[in-house]
């Protein structure tokens, strides 16, 4: 220790020595663990970015499939929990089953392509994947099954199948976000 006039005893700086030992290794001990729990959130993070790659990519391969009331299968078609069904792997639900049960997305700003969009007044009537948002996180496109409610007549005509829409007002309001 650099003397600074001061008198010290060899046990007192021994002592001192192993205080600033004993924080020093405090502090690396500290370090450890905020790096472990910045490892454990980017691995959070990584595997949340890609179910929404995977569900989103699953999502757009159904483009085209035939819809199909109750159906939860590209080969026999889809409706809107259907798809979600499918795509996620989850238990077949209802459009509000799936809305009531997910991980409810509280700002609008952090909807990400890969989450899910609800329509409805008080329960969710209908469901889709968002595909893409603007950098305000406002849903510009989502896949779903387009069902016989949104068809000309109620009726099931070719034009009742999974397809990108971008009109996101198309059914009724938007009731909310959810995550897997």
């Amino acid at each position: 220790m650099k003397n600074l006039g001061l008198k010290i005893s060899n046990k007192e700086k021994k002592r001192i020595i192993e205080m600033h030992r004993r924080h020093a290794n405090l502090i690396l001990e500290q370090d450890d663990d905020i790096t472990n729990t910045t490892t454990t959130i980017n691995n959070e993070v990584s595997t949340e970015t890609e179910n929404r790659t995977n569900i989103l990519d699953t999502a757009e391969d159904q483009i085209g499939v035939k819809y199909k009331w109750g159906g939860t299968k590209p080969t026999t078609g889809f409706d809107c929990s259907g798809l979600v069904t499918y795509v996620t792997g989850l238990p077949r639900k209802t459009a509000d089953g799936f809305f009531k049960t997910m991980k409810k997305i509280e700002n609008e700003k952090d909807v990400k392509p890969g989450d899910f969009i609800f329509f409805g007044i008080g329960s969710a009537h209908h469901a889709g994947i968002v595909k893409s948002v603007d950098e305000n996180g406002n849903v510009l496109s989502m896949i779903h099954a387009r069902g016989i409610k949104s068809c000309p007549g109620d009726k099931v005509t070719p034009s009742c199948k999974v397809e990108e829409t971008v009109n996101m007002n198309w059914y009724t309001p938007i009731l909310g976000y959810r995550r897997v």
